[in-house]
C-alpha cells in the first residue's frame, strides 16, 4: 500500500508539473521576455539585461514553484489516511495551485524589473512600460 501511494504520488507529481509548467511558464515567460525586450524601447545593452533578468526571474519562480508542488504532494500522499481522506486531500490541491501561479506571475514580473533597475543603476519608467500589460495578462 505504502509503495503504491509512493508511485502514484510520484505519477501526480511529474504529470501536473510537465502540464502545468509548460501551460502557465515554459512558454508565456520566454514569450514576455521576449515581448518586453523588442517592444520596448530599449538599446541591445538594455535588451541584453532585460533577457537576463527576466530568465533568472523565470528560472526563479519556476524552481520555487515546482519545489512548493513537490513538498505539497509529498505531504498529501505521506499523510496515514485512508483513500476518502487522500481523495479529498488532492481535490483541495487545484485552488491551491491557481493561487500559487498567480502568485509566481506577480512576484516575477516586478522581481525581473527590479533586477533590471538594479543592474542599470537607474529607474527609467518608458523602459517598465510592459509591466503593466504583462500583469493582466495572469488576471
Amino acid at each position: 500500500m505504502r509503495k503504491r501511494r509512493r508511485r502514484l504520488a510520484h505519477q501526480l507529481f511529474w504529470n501536473l508539473t510537465w502540464r502545468l509548467e509548460l501551460f502557465t511558464h515554459i512558454v508565456p515567460v520566454p514569450i514576455s521576455i521576449y515581448f518586453s525586450a523588442i517592444l520596448v524601447p530599449m538599446n541591445p545593452r538594455q535588451s541584453m539585461i532585460a533577457f537576463v533578468a527576466g530568465g533568472i526571474s523565470g528560472v526563479l519562480m519556476l524552481v520555487l514553484g515546482v519545489l512548493w508542488r513537490y513538498v505539497r504532494i509529498r505531504r498529501i500522499f505521506g499523510r496515514k489516511a485512508d483513500d476518502l481522506t487522500l481523495k479529498k486531500s488532492l481535490l483541495h490541491h487545484p485552488p491551491l495551485e491557481g493561487l500559487v501561479i498567480a502568485l509566481r506571475w506577480l512576484v516575477g514580473v516586478p522581481l525581473a524589473h527590479a533586477m533590471f533597475i538594479a543592474y542599470e543603476g537607474q529607474l527609467n519608467l518608458s523602459l517598465h512600460s510592459s509591466a503593466p500589460f504583462l500583469l493582466l495578462i495572469i488576471a
